[in-house]
């Protein structure tokens, strides 16, 4: 009598799906199993995506998005695309890939989103070059006098920048052409020009 009642309790388990085992290497047919959408390609990729939570809080679709409710944690990360988020992005400092260096009338600095610039003594402009440059882009400068930045120091050619504070905030212009991308940057005009050291400003890019 023992070995019956055993045996109905341990069908009526198996048939709520508690204790249920999904072999490693199956094949699957379209339902889902703790959340993971039930098609594979083989014992370690999902073709329909996989998901988690009561109400699919976490899931990444068949092209490799991933999307989830909640907080995601990691450590150090490498991201090749764009990243879109509808919340605040928060961190303890903020790294550009590379930094830019301008020393002449007419320079350079490349897809750098941030970096220096070095207005020459006696002029009053500066065009850099810049592959980041659209209609829609802010450039933000600051003026510095001292800096240990040895590429910058460098490329000046000079240790020392011009101390003197710019009376009126530098002019910056946008040059943006959609047919030649190789013109595309901004000039920064100021309406004196730096006396015996170059003027010196730090740039940073947005959008």
């Amino acid at each position: 009598m023992k070995k019956f009642v055993i045996a109905i309790i341990v069908t009526f388990v198996v048939g709520m799906g508690l204790g249920y085992a999904l072999p490693h290497a199956a094949k699957q047919t379209g339902e889902r199993v703790l959340g993971a959408a039930q098609v594979q390609l083989n014992s370690t990729q999902f073709a329909g995506g996989v998901s988690a939570g009561s109400t699919e809080q976490f899931s990444v679709d068949t092209s490799g998005n991933l999307t989830t409710t909640g907080a995601l944690s990691s450590g150090s990360q490498t991201v090749t695309g764009n990243v879109s988020v509808s919340g605040a992005i928060t961190g303890q400092s903020f790294k550009t890939a590379s930094i830019g260096v301008a020393t002449t009338t007419s320079g350079s600095i490349g897809s750098a989103a941030a970096g220096y610039l070095a207005i020459p003594a006696g002029s009053t402009s500066l065009f850099a070059t810049s592959t980041l440059i659209d209609l829609n882009s802010q450039v933000f400068l600051t003026q510095f006098s001292t800096t240990t930045n040895a590429s910058f120091l460098s490329a000046m050619g000079t240790a020392v920048c011009n101390t003197t504070i710019a009376t009126a905030t530098p002019i910056v212009y946008i040059q943006a052409s959609s047919t030649n991308a190789g013109l595309n940057g901004f000039k920064v005009t100021l309406n004196n020009a730096p006396i015996t050291n170059p003027g010196c400003y730090f740039y940073s890019i947005r959008n």
